[in-house]
């Protein structure tokens, strides 16, 4: 043989052995579906959804405090958030969102890894984790909305200031001034 097939057999040769560790490092769709498992990730996604509905709960009930009319503003309010949240619990549910995980897990993690997040899952620790992260994330949420509610208002008083500048330099100019 000469060298030229010598080296295209030795390229082929090493390419393929590569193709066999890369595949070998993907992770298959059962170790996915058992880390989604132990993960509860299902359980999750719905607890969040659950979750959206009281934050919009929440900004209704807020935008609703100065209602002239707060029965009626209500029963608005409740038409349109069950809309909404029937929407959210459609558009993510498991069955539509299941394909999304996998993939996401299949093209991030390596079968390796996904086995020790399995035997981490599965332990002890990995049991606390999973039951307490709901309660992590609620309470992330709270502290979170907390600290920007002053933010907000802030945002909102800056956003009136540089209307009132822009209604005085045009009324400054003889513009008449935007409607807000």
């Amino acid at each position: 043989m000469n060298r030229y097939a010598i080296r295209l057999i030795s390229c082929l040769f090493l390419f393929t052995a590569g193709m066999g560790i890369a595949q070998a490092q993907t992770p298959t769709r059962a170790s996915v579906d058992k880390l989604l498992a132990v993960t509860e990730t299902r359980k999750l996604m719905e607890q969040n959804q659950g979750q959206v509905e009281v934050m919009m709960r929440r900004a209704f009930e807020q935008n609703m405090a100065n209602s002239p009319d707060p029965a009626a503003a209500k029963a608005v309010a409740d038409k349109v958030i069950a809309k909404l949240a029937g929407q959210v619990r459609n558009e993510l549910s498991w069955e539509k969102m299941e394909g999304f995980y996998v993939q996401l897990y299949t093209e991030t993690f390596t079968q390796p890894e996904i086995d020790g997040l399995i035997r981490f899952y599965e332990s002890e620790a990995g049991h606390a984790f999973t039951r307490k992260m709901p309660i992590v994330m609620q309470k992330s949420m709270m502290m979170t909305q907390e600290r920007l509610a002053p933010l907000m208002q802030q945002l909102k008083t800056a956003i009136q200031e540089a209307v009132n500048e822009q209604r005085r330099a045009q009324q400054q100019q003889g513009k008449p001034a935007p409607s807000r």
